[in-house]
């Protein structure tokens, strides 16, 4: 119950009691004038009576007129209570209205500022990860670039044991070049040919295919001036493939022509196809 069903309880109680009290007035003045006077035969006691029954109903009237003038002077209180409660009723319902609006529009504020803080949330969440992916990768790269910084320590430390090595070789080289040239000098000059076969036994050189042949020819870069000689055996490969055996028939100081021996034939013969004394 609100306020002016409250107060207009109040003021349909206070109306019933006045109007109870206006009848208990009203009752007290009826009597039953036949026991009241008694007799007809007392005409000055009745007039008394009546005297004082006038004055009495004159007392209620002014009674009744003052309890009237109080039930107007009430209504009047209540019409300006009622018109003052329908003024605070109204600027209730527009306080209410104005603060379900205000309401609303938070809601609103509220949801709108909701859906920015998660979706600012997922990319703070986003970026979290890619921060922990960064990390992880800078992480991965730190630890390749010391792995790498130790081999290229490991390879500098080698390059320089390599470049100190080839250091004494090429010193070495040198010398024995140095060397190599006087004892080639002085077998010159005893007339020793080092490229000449050692018992029949070639030195080891290899060279190429020029050319070939439909009838089993074989045409070599290698000659006598590198100690091939006539009667000497040539094996032939091509990358990791062995083709056969070719016997020496013909030399001359830069070149030389071959028989391919059938016997040991593996595949064909062509041009450009590796030729040595010694399979390596």
């Amino acid at each position: 119950m609100n306020l002016v069903g409250k107060i207009l309880v109040v003021l349909i109680l206070i109306m019933s009691l006045v109007f109870m009290s206006f009848a208990m007035a009203v009752y007290s003045t009826h009597r039953n004038w036949v026991d009241y006077v008694g007799s007809v035969d007392k005409p000055a006691s009745l007039l008394g009576k009546l005297t004082v029954e006038r004055r009495r109903n004159q007392q209620l009237q002014t009674e009744f007129a003052s309890l009237q003038s109080k039930i107007s002077e009430i209504e009047a209180g209540r019409r300006q209570a009622l018109a003052k409660l329908e003024t605070e009723k109204a600027q209730l319902e527009q306080e209410k209205n104005d603060l379900t609006a205000r309401l609303t529009e938070q809601s609103k504020t509220y949801a709108e500022s909701t859906a920015v803080a998660s979706n600012a949330l997922g990319q703070l969440k986003d970026k979290q990860t890619q921060i922990d992916t960064l990390r992880e990768n800078i992480k991965e790269a730190q630890d390749q670039r010391d792995d790498k910084f130790r081999e290229v320590v490991d390879a500098t430390d080698k390059l320089n044991q390599s470049a100190n090595d080839a250091k004494r070789l090429e010193a070495t080289n040198v010398r024995l070049a140095e060397q190599l040239a006087k004892a080639k000098i002085l077998l010159d000059r005893s007339g020793v040919n080092l490229n000449a076969p050692v018992d029949g036994i070639p030195p080891t050189i290899d060279g190429i295919v020029l050319a070939t042949s439909g009838n089993g020819l074989v045409e070599v870069s290698l000659g006598s001036d590198m100690g091939l000689a006539r009667g000497n055996m040539l094996e032939v490969s091509r990358g990791n493939k062995y083709l056969g055996r070719l016997e020496v028939i013909q030399t001359q100081p830069d070149r030389a022509v071959a028989r391919v021996l059938p016997q040991y034939q593996k595949g064909r013969i062509e041009k450009e196809d590796r030729v040595a004394t010694r399979l390596q």
